[in-house]
């Protein structure tokens, strides 16, 4: 993506009533004209976040130069403590550099908070993770799930997936035992106990929500519209398309009404759960069997 058509899709998106910008990747850090996206973007009056492995960030001056630019937020990826983090990044010392990047954060006065994705690789070491994370004093904590793709999937390809009840559990576990933590609920939620689910929810724990319900636009490098950032080929059109933005949030609303009406099993027909999870994030189903899983609230 070129830096004019960079600064064209901002346009193109404040003019339609975006005001939050989410810098993703890849990695958006290392992209050459980060500095001047995120500038053109805050004088625009947009609040510009950033997701990032955080390994550029160990350098206090591109952190000064981004808080200069006018960064609001940053969310640093950390997989686990240092040993099990390395071997998923597969880069020795990527631990070293994001926590540097969470601490220069931290000196720079940015609002930061870890993400962290929960796989068959690191599950057992999320507890070790958050104890790493109240020890470092970090105020806020997020955690997502290891999900199937819409697209290339072959048998293997997501052996990292996590089992719905291990993910559960550690929702309720975590969740409750620690105040900076919060999870993204991607389950039914009739997999979980539901004295903890409401607890959860009210201490804002467990985060119950989903892009294909939001107005949110996702924007890939070619000004394709993804319905999700995690739907990367799924185009829903494309900015240099007249009433781009129009027609996608047409297509988002059709899709809305299709999965509130369509239940991913027969269980959650009757469930009284329904119009709050719709049977948990469709890409789950993509390696499982929501018949096997879901099993509703009377």
């Amino acid at each position: 993506m070129t830096l004019v058509d960079a600064k064209r899709y901002i346009k193109q998106m404040f003019d339609a009533g975006a005001r939050t910008c989410i810098l993703v990747g890849g990695e958006p850090s290392i992209y050459p004209h980060i500095l001047q996206v995120v500038e053109y973007a805050a004088n625009l009056g947009i609040r510009v976040k950033m997701m990032s492995n955080g390994r550029r960030f160990a350098q206090r001056s591109f952190v000064q130069d981004l808080k200069a630019a006018g960064i609001q937020n940053c969310s640093i990826s950390i997989e686990g403590t240092e040993a099990v983090h390395d071997n998923i990044t597969m880069r020795e010392g990527s631990f070293s550099q994001a926590i540097r990047g969470l601490e220069n954060c931290q000196l720079e006065d940015i609002p930061i908070n870890s993400i962290t994705t929960v796989g068959s690789y690191n599950l057992e070491n999320i507890p070790d993770l958050v104890n790493f994370f109240q020890e470092f004093g970090l105020k806020r904590s997020a955690f997502n799930m290891c999900s199937s793709q819409p697209s290339g999937f072959e048998e293997g390809e997501d052996a990292g997936i996590v089992d719905l009840q291990d993910y559960v559990s550690l929702v309720e576990d975590i969740g409750l035992a620690y105040d900076f933590v919060s999870f993204y609920a991607l389950v039914p939620l009739c997999l979980f106990d539901q004295d903890k689910l409401r607890e959860l929810i009210e201490l804002r724990r467990l985060i119950v929500s989903c892009a294909l319900f939001a107005r949110a636009v996702t924007v890939d490098p070619e000004g394709n519209l993804l319905p999700c950032t995690h739907m990367a080929g799924l185009s829903y059109g494309n900015l240099n398309e007249p009433e781009a933005i129009e027609n996608f949030l047409a297509k988002k609303e059709c899709d809305r009404t299709v999965l509130r009406t369509h239940a991913p099993s027969e269980k959650c027909v009757d469930c009284k759960l329904w119009n709050t999870c719709f049977g948990g994030c469709n890409l789950i189903w993509f390696s499982r069997s929501a018949q096997d899983h879901i099993r509703g609230v009377a």
